[in-house]
């Protein structure tokens, strides 16, 4: 069990965990004090730095560059999950980006004779570990919870990523390189896992694009099932040997296509159709045969320009109002990449891993649904106590993740009615967890919500009694 398929997916789920503390902290330090230009910037540089995979390989040969990133990225990762302090989250979080970005490409390019890509697996398998962990811990990420839960979490990953490595790097590698239609397919990537933040693997988007979530209950963890139904079929259909690519391009077109057109109940459904493409494109685009080579250049250029596009859809759609037609364009990318990817087989999964794989998809999303609190509805008095609070996100002053002190401080106010500002609900930028959802669920208050920003910006109002009436 612990070998390159497992070393890659820990690697992913940590890269993923960096990505998100990296943008957050961008967004929340300086927004307002720098432009938003300069911020994409700063954004374009770091993840360009990826490009120099290549120099990192030359220095150090395959064995001790992937070791040398992996352990960048793991310990700068377990850092921010202990230290939390603005500034250091940040400059860390830039290393583990750097690092992460770097260790994927010598990942990928770096093997034994006869052995494929470990991210054909790892890659899939990781966006469902992410989407499981998101709905078993009410969509905070692992590394934002209170310290005495994420610290010894994030310290096993680390150890058994840091097993998995020894055990992976053992062996004599080599470096291989794609083919042109093997490099696209990698460029894609990038835009592949932009599409699963902002719609395809985002629970609160698919169930607001359904009509859920404004007028109160656990809309989020609705999605969230809904979309694991989605990745428990794509994982089965992985498993049976089938006809994968076209599948999964039909899968990312119609999925996103009637995700973003907002119809009641189709457009949620859709999203499980669209999580399905995710998971076989994330197998397609990084299974594609390559040849020995000199160096990972090649991969390291594909890459690279996959995470440009990655920053660059992420910056149109953030700093221009939630726009839509950046994600539109992106997932057309993944489209037809995956559908002009070699015609290689895919590797079939193992039925034991693609039943595992589905069985947690479908699962722990269903019982966080069953488990999630509903709002404890009072009779309203005479008067009642009001309280306003701009929710900054979730970030506290010093722009570190706070949802349970805030919870907190509202709790020991115990308002009747409580009015929220800068509700965000899944956005990249902010770690995707669902302020609301969040709040709503452990104050047991009923709620209405009012997008302003795209589908999950905006504002809402918590009560403890009935809301009969919105307007």
């Amino acid at each position: 069990m612990i070998g390159p398929a497992t070393f890659a997916t820990i690697g992913i789920l940590f890269l993923l965990s960096a990505i998100h503390v990296f943008t957050a902290t961008l967004y929340q330090s300086l927004f307002g004090k720098l432009p938003n230009t300069t911020l994409g910037g700063v954004a374009f540089l770091v993840f360009g730095l990826s490009l120099l995979a290549g120099v990192v390989a030359g220095r150090l040969g395959p064995r001790r560059s992937i070791a040398a990133t992996g352990t960048v990225l793991a310990v700068a990762v377990l850092v921010v999950t202990a230290v939390r302090q603005e500034w250091v989250d940040l400059l860390v979080s830039v290393a583990a980006v750097v690092a992460g970005t770097q260790w994927l490409t010598l990942t990928h390019s770096a093997r034994t004779a006869g052995r494929g890509s470990p991210l054909a697996i790892a890659l899939p398998v990781a966006l469902t570990l992410d989407l499981v962990l998101r709905s078993a811990f009410m969509t905070i990420p692992i590394v934002a919870l209170p310290l005495a839960l994420a610290v010894p979490l994030v310290l096993v990953a680390v150890l058994l990523f840091l097993a998995a490595g020894i055990a992976t790097l053992g062996g004599t590698l080599v470096w291989s390189a794609p083919t042109v239609r093997g490099a696209l397919g990698l460029v894609a990537v990038g835009p592949l896992l932009l599409a699963a933040e902002t719609g395809g693997l985002n629970g609160a988007e698919a169930a607001l694009a359904g009509g859920l979530g404004r007028d109160g209950g656990p809309s989020t963890q609705i999605g969230l099932a809904v979309l694991g139904i989605g990745v428990a079929a794509g994982a089965i259909l992985l498993a049976r040997g089938l006809p994968a690519r076209p599948g999964a391009a039909a899968a990312l077109a119609a999925g996103a296509a009637l995700l973003w057109l907002h119809l009641p109940v189709l457009s949620l459904a859709a999203g499980a159709a669209f999580a399905a493409g995710i998971v076989i494109a994330g197998s397609a685009l990084t299974s594609a045969p390559q040849a020995d080579a000199r160096s990972p250049w090649r991969a390291s250029v594909a890459f690279a320009a996959g995470w440009l596009l990655f920053v660059g859809g992420t910056f149109a759609h953030y700093a221009y109002f939630a726009n839509r037609e950046a994600l539109w364009a992106l997932t057309a990318v993944a489209v037809v990449a995956v559908l002009l990817a070699p015609p290689s087989p895919l590797p079939r999964w193992r039925p034991a891993l693609s039943w595992s794989v589905a069985a947690l998809a479908v699962v722990v999303p269903l019982v966080a649904l069953g488990l999630a609190p509903g709002p404890s509805l009072q009779q309203a008095p005479l008067t009642f106590r009001v309280m306003t609070y701009n929710v900054h996100q979730g970030f506290d002053v010093g722009d570190t993740p706070a949802l349970d002190r805030i919870a907190d401080t509202i709790a020991h106010e115990s308002p009747d009615v409580v009015v929220f500002q800068e509700v965000v609900r899944g956005w990249l930028i902010d770690e995707q967890h669902d302020v609301l959802g969040y709040l709503a669920a452990r104050l047991g208050l009923n709620y209405v919500y009012g997008p302003t920003i795209g589908d999950l910006y905006g504002n809402a109002i918590l009560s403890k009694y009935p809301i009969t009436e919105v307007r």
